[in-house]
């Protein structure tokens, strides 16, 4: 198995260098007479080696002698890419170099000298090397292949229906969820459906199926029932004729018998497919295909066929690793199965390791065991292993042993390793190396996608195709590894951005297969696996002092690829050593996000081949100029420095597409000539300045841009056609735009009502943020109903407009926020629009706050707001009463919070509505106005400071009032009385 993993990481490592080597021959090559000869006969070498790998891993030949020649491939793998990442930088700087114009032939020129001695002997050595090593394999392969090669695959071990466990905790819900699904008679387009159960390797969707297809209920509703374990050999002709036999043998009818005997030895898939169609016919069937890895649409139109005959209300249920699968399927329904709770893993630890009841021979076990337990995270595979491991040890000591090492540790031959491994086999080479390389990051680690994305185009990981971006490629790798169930959803806590995890075991799958190239390091401690010193690539370093310590071992590792530092303190570390430029020129990816440095080495200006830079949430104030003649940079991050307060020229980056600037406070402008940066398609946010080569119209070249887009300190534009400049109309990759001007500044109307006017957005935006404007009007563009794409909507601290813009006549717009508008006292006609579109046909969350002087709402029709979902009123203390409409009554969400005069105008709503009910007659019931009463009851009031009595203290105090007056009125009475006897 350690065999096949190699070649699968080789190949993985060797394709790239492929599409590379492709790229360079058609496109870059031609400005290098001579060297044309020399790549293609390396590309010809290296597909050599790769037909040998294929055949290898295909067929599993086990040998130790392969470990030595597939570590040394990558090895050369590493080096042609290296030699050609070489090239290209070369071939930029010649061309950026261009204190006179030149041609691409003086280009060529420059670039050949600059080759002349170095590129000449790397590319021998390296051709040699290769051709030795594909030699050696060839001969061996052929010499062997009779021999060596295994006669039978080893085969994912095969399921049946029958129970494996007896009883199952933990799945409750889920089996009740299954059935209620099974058992649906819900109409749709066909008489069989599709249900999937989706989940990592080990995490009991077979035992699922196993208990749910044999539970009584569902056997009396499905006369015909069919279990087909499918695995990754996917042939339509075998899991057609394994549905027959399980029908013959489940269901052993005299026609069915006779059936049985007719398809025994058919070899064509039409008499099997025409048998299995008349089986079926009219019978209302469950058919499990258990373990289903192909993901074609067509290869599994072509197996249902004959299926769609089946009466209605029949069932298909697939079990999976693959949320592709379930899309090629066509599910109606799909259960994600997650972990079992730390409890239910207890319990099932308990259960297999004490079957014997030798717990209460051994309670001091119990303590250890439940630990254990909970390092499996949920895994049932991973707890059953364990505790049938344990069964048979009964010293506390190695209990100890088990709970403090790692799940590889254990014997080789457990079940966990299989069942993950094979989810890590059947990936495509790409996702092999895009996967390995997140056992970098800890157990535990929160990805970002979008993060990880980007490094994973930083380090080659991800090739072009076609035009797409490199960007939109990456995701789709990261989407398949997510829908593959490598990666998992973690809860936002939140956060607008989602972030994902690994399952422990997962992350130590990660490890496993990329043990030689990956590591993680703590203060420099690497004595623990010296001998990968040579071979590392990638590495995270934990610093968990300011002493610098994690640095003194980097001398040794010099082929490093990536350094991710993660700093555990927040003392300010030691200089960053000068050999960090020196010794780690192969450096593609450096991060040193939240590092307490003040400064960056000079050295760093020899990192040529860095591609990501990282220095977010660091003490730097300055950049050294050297960073900037790093051609190569793609992702530069910037955000939080809060002592960054100025960038130096950065116009040679030319191969820049990432820039963040988010949160730095001291930062007043952007760098110089921002605007020959033309291939900039995140800059968040950009800086206005009034200094020439820093101005608002340097944008007017970046068409790239796109995404989430910011403009700040606009009061740096001096009049429209300035504005205009920026050419925001032409960026239709920009969905999200943000506008804001300075809060601190001497106002001026005219220039800010030009500035806004000129920076009209595309059609395609989909949302818009204004603050801090100071003109008295917005401009007709923000409400044309052509942005058919905008949705959301918000102005904060806009503090001289009088009157709402007429947002009801944007057809699709979603979510509107207005705050902190304080010249605004009245909402009237004008805010609903007019026109074809009008009165918010789209709109599902309105919110006003910090209103201070609004007073009037009035002017809503019948049909206005008919999508409203939530309404939030905040902090406007003026305002007496909202429309009385019919949507108020319906409203899931309704907010008023410190606007004290909108409670009596509730409770008078409240009272009115009830009385209308009561007064209507009989079609009303009590339960209906106690619903409606509720309904209001649960709107919620808060205001402390204008009307600090509530609605319910003064309810108290009316009863405290009515019972002193009862009482008084008593003992009058009483008095009364005495003096009368």
């Amino acid at each position: 198995m350690a065999v096949v993993i190699l070649t699968a990481v080789a190949s993985a490592s060797l394709k790239p260098v492929f599409e590379k080597l492709g790229s360079f021959v058609s496109n870059q090559i031609k400005l290098i007479w001579g060297a044309d000869d020399v790549l293609k006969k390396l590309e010809r070498t290296l597909l050599r080696i790769q037909a040998v790998i294929d055949d290898v891993e295909d067929k599993q030949i086990d040998d130790k002698a392969w470990k030595v020649w597939l570590r040394d491939l990558k090895d050369a793998a590493y080096d042609a890419d290296d030699i050609l990442d070489k090239i290209g930088i070369l071939i930029s700087e010649k061309k950026l170099d261009q204190n006179t114009p030149r041609d691409k032939h003086e280009v060529r020129n420059l670039v050949l000298r600059s080759l002349k001695h170095s590129l000449p002997r790397k590319m021998n050595n390296l051709q040699r090397k290769l051709d030795t090593i594909a030699k050696e394999m060839e001969d061996l392969h052929l010499k062997r292949s009779l021999k060596r090669i295994q006669p039978d695959k080893k085969e994912r071990p095969q399921t049946s229906s029958l129970i494996t466990e007896p009883s199952v905790l933990g799945r409750k819900k889920d089996k009740n969820n299954l059935i209620q699904m099974l058992m649906s008679t819900e109409t749709c387009s066909e008489n069989v459906s599709v249900i999937s159960v989706v989940g990592m390797g080990g995490i009991g969707k077979t035992t699922l199926a196993q208990i749910v297809y044999n539970d009584e209920t569902v056997q009396r509703h499905f006369p015909l029932r069919m279990w087909v374990c499918v695995t990754k050999d996917f042939s339509v002709r075998r899991i057609t004729k394994s549905i027959v036999e399980s029908i013959t043998v489940n269901h052993p009818l005299n026609e069915i018998s006779s059936a049985r005997s007719s398809f025994v030895n058919v070899a064509d898939l039409d008499p099997l497919q025409i048998t299995l169609e008349g089986l079926v016919r009219q019978q209302r069937f469950l058919l499990v295909l258990d373990d289903m890895w192909n993901e074609s649409y067509s290869d599994w139109n072509l197996l249902r066929a004959p299926l769609r005959v089946g009466a209605n209300g029949s069932k298909i249920l697939v079990t999976t690793r693959s949320r592709i699968v379930s899309l090629a399927t066509g599910c109606s329904h799909t259960i994600t199965l997650q972990g079992l709770s730390d409890t239910d893993c207890e319990l099932l630890l308990e259960r297999k390791a004490f079957a014997s009841g030798t717990s209460n021979a051994h309670p001091q076990l119990i303590s250890t065991g439940k630990k254990i337990a909970q390092k499996c995270k949920g895994l049932p595979l991973a707890v059953t292993t364990l505790g049938s491991l344990l069964s048979s040890v009964t010293n506390e000591g190695e209990w100890d042993a088990i709970l403090i090492s790692e799940i590889w540790n254990l014997e080789r031959n457990n079940d966990i390793l299989p069942a993950l491994w094979l989810s890590y086999l059947y990936l495509p080479a790409h996702l092999k190396r895009c996967f390995a390389y997140c056992s970098i990051f800890p157990k535990g680690h929160k990805f970002r996608k979008e993060k990880l994305v980007q490094l994973w185009v930083a380090e080659g990981f991800v090739h072009q195709d076609g035009k797409r971006r490199l960007e939109v490629i990456g995701g789709n790798y990261f989407d398949t590894l997510l829908w593959r169930s490598f990666f998992q959803i973690t809860e936002s806590n939140g956060s607008s951005s989602v972030c994902y995890h690994m399952h422990d075991f997962i992350h130590d799958l990660a490890k496993s297969v990329s043990r030689d190239e990956c590591l993680r390091i703590e203060d420099g401690d690497i004595s623990y696996k010296p001998y990968i010193i040579t071979t590392v690539r990638h590495s995270s370093w934990l610093c968990k002092s300011s002493s610098g310590a994690a640095f003194k071992d980097v001398p040794k590792m010099e082929r490093l690829r990536t350094i991710l530092l993660q700093c555990d303190h927040k003392e300010h570390i030691h200089p960053l050593p000068n050999l960090l430029g020196t010794k780690f020129k192969r450096l593609r990816v450096l991060d040193l996000s939240g590092a307490q440095i003040e400064d960056l080495p000079s050295s760093i200006g020899s990192l040529k081949y860095l591609r990501y830079l990282d220095l977010s949430s660091t003490l730097i104030e300055r950049l050294p100029k050297l960073v900037c003649g790093l051609l190569n940079i793609e992702t530069l991050k910037l955000a939080d420095c809060k002592r960054l307060a100025v960038l130096p020229s950065m116009n040679k980056m030319r191969s820049l597409r990432h820039l963040y600037l988010d949160d730095n406070p001291q930062l007043n402008s952007m760098p110089p000539m921002i605007g020959e940066l033309t291939g900039l398609e995140t800059i968040s946010p950009f800086i206005v300045s009034t200094e020439d080569g820093r101005k608002i119209g340097e944008m007017n070249k970046m068409a790239s841009l796109r995404g989430s887009f910011c403009i700040s300190r606009l009061e740096n534009v001096g009049d429209v056609k300035e504005a205009m400049m920026a050419a925001l109309k032409d960026k239709p990759h920009i969905h999200q735009l943000m506008l804001d001007w300075s809060k601190v500044r001497e106002c001026d109307q005219k220039v800010d009502e030009e500035t806004i006017q000129g920076l009209e957005a595309h059609k395609n935006l989909k949302e818009l943020h204004i603050s801090n404007y100071c003109g008295e009007i917005f401009p007709i563009w923000i409400t044309d109903p052509s942005y058919s794409n905008l949705m959301t909507v918000s102005l904060s601290n806009c503090q001289i407009c009088s009157e709402l813009p007429p947002f009801g006549q944007l057809p699709y717009l979603k979510s509107l926020r207005i705050t902190k508008m304080d010249s605004v006292d009245c909402i009237s006609n004008s805010f609903y629009g007019k026109g074809e579109v009008r009165g918010f046909p789209s709109l599902e969350t309105l919110e006003f706050s910090d209103m201070g002087r609004l007073s009037i709402w009035y002017g809503v029709n019948e049909g206005d707001f008919r999508r409203l979902q939530r309404l939030t009123v905040d902090r406007c203390p003026r305002l007496t009463a909202l429309p009385v409409v019919e949507w108020i009554n319906s409203l899931p969400y309704f907010q008023i919070r410190k606007s004290g005069r909108l409670e009596e105008w509730k409770e008078e709503q409240l009272r009115q509505h009830s009385n209308l009910l009561v007064e209507s007659g009989p079609e009303h019931s009590d339960s209906e106005v106690t619903n409606h009463r509720t309904q209001y009851s649960d709107f919620e009031v808060r205001d402390q400071n204008i009307l600090p009595i509530t609605v319910t203290v003064r309810k108290k105090i009316f009863g405290i009032l009515l019972a002193l007056t009862f009482g008084m009125v008593v003992a009058v009475h009483l008095w009364v009385s005495q003096l009368q006897k």
